[in-house]
């Protein structure tokens, strides 16, 4: 049993020195400094984007309307006698033209009378004129002015000259009804209505027909506060700044025309904060009534980048790369998307900056990333 014992401690031995040569050999006495571990940075794709100014289109619509309707109105009483081939509703108009004629005879006659009371005004103050210049060779000083004016014809002479005065402005009344027997069109313009025919009777103040000018139409579209800031307005609004494409359908024929907000309604829509701009166009194929598509142009915002909506942190930031390969925020205002691309602000953008175009997790600003360079992205886009 001895022998058995002192075998096996030989063997552990022996395997204990085995397992202590072999970890000398394999580096138990190796002095030399441990190798760091490689710490792998998040690789980011960047595009170098150039700012620029520009402007956002704001789409809305409306309704073509005329910018001067009014109600023709006669101005003295009388039979109806002729009337223009044009004067049915839809019939056109130059400025001046004679729409209706109404009878002149009661007219005339006024006016005549009036003449005539005028020359026996014209003689009586010739008269008058006359015994003043001779009571003025007869003068004689009668120590008083009153009785120099007297004695002068003065006031004879005065009320004279008062009634010719007056004869003259009936006269002159009586050619103003006399011409209003001729109703004239005050602008260019297309009747939307009758109210007389030929035969008919008016008086003064009736309407005759309702007259819309031709010449310069207009147009209401709403825009909420969003539009509002895209347009880059002052408020109040002016007539400069905000251009607007108008487009219209008619049967299988498009027309475009250009206007200018010349301002806008005096209320904001409370429910939706909408408010209403007033555009002024030159539309000779339009007519009130007909639905229009509208594309409005502000001025053009500075230091703006288009970048894809990836791009965006928290839809407040972009996240940029700086010479030490470190991530930086920066702050970034939202002012039009497409279905790709976002449209922002960025004021503290420098030329040459370096911006991540792909948003990643836990991105944090001063974080060391690795950088990989793509095309310029900064591509325009129809908004």
């Amino acid at each position: 049993m001895s022998n058995v014992y002192h075998a096996l401690g030989t063997l552990l031995v022996l395997v204990l020195g085995g397992l202590l040569s072999a970890y000398l050999f394999l580096g138990g006495n190796d002095t030399s400094e441990p190798v760091p571990e490689e710490i792998i940075h998040p690789v980011v794709e960047t595009t170098v984007f150039s700012a620029k100014a520009v402007t956002i289109p704001v789409k809305t619509h409306g309704i073509i309307q005329a910018q001067k309707h009014i109600d023709l109105v006669a101005e003295i009483s009388g039979q109806v006698e002729t009337t223009h081939s044009s004067f049915v509703a839809g019939g056109r108009f130059a400025r001046g033209s004679t729409l209706l004629t109404v009878s002149d005879i009661a007219y005339k006659t006024a006016l005549a009378d009036a003449e005539a009371a005028l020359s026996l005004a014209q003689d009586q103050l010739a008269l008058e004129q006359a015994r003043a210049n001779q009571a003025k060779k007869e003068w004689q000083d009668l120590g008083s002015d009153e009785a120099n004016a007297l004695f002068l014809r003065k006031h004879s002479l005065a009320a004279a000259n008062t009634q010719r005065h007056a004869a003259q402005k009936r006269v002159d009344q009586a050619k103003y009804e006399f011409d209003k027997t001729r109703i004239r069109a005050p602008f260019n313009g297309r009747i939307t209505q009758l109210f007389t025919h030929q035969g008919g009777f008016v008086n003064r103040g009736s309407p005759v027909a309702q007259f819309y000018a031709i010449d310069t139409m207009e147009i209401h579209v709403p825009v909420n506060q969003m539009q509002l800031t895209r347009l880059n307005a002052d408020w109040p609004l002016t007539k400069a700044g905000i251009q607007a494409e108008i487009t219209a359908t008619v049967g299988s024929q498009t027309f475009t025309w250009q206007g200018d907000v010349i301002g806008s309604n005096a209320r904001i829509e409370p429910q939706h904060q909408t408010v209403n701009l007033v555009i002024a166009l030159k539309a000779p194929e339009a007519i009130p009534g007909m639905h229009a598509v509208v594309t409005l142009t502000g001025k053009p915002f500075s230091d703006v980048i288009s970048l894809p909506k990836a791009a965006l942190h928290n839809r407040q930031f972009i996240m940029t790369v700086d010479a030490q390969n470190r991530l930086r925020m920066l702050p970034a205002t939202i002012l039009a998307e497409t279905q790709t691309l976002a449209y922002v602000q960025v004021p503290s953008l420098s030329k040459d900056t370096r911006v991540v175009i792909k948003r990643f997790l836990n991105a944090v600003d001063g974080m060391q990333v690795q950088t990989h360079s793509s095309s310029d992205d900064n591509r325009e886009t129809n908004l």
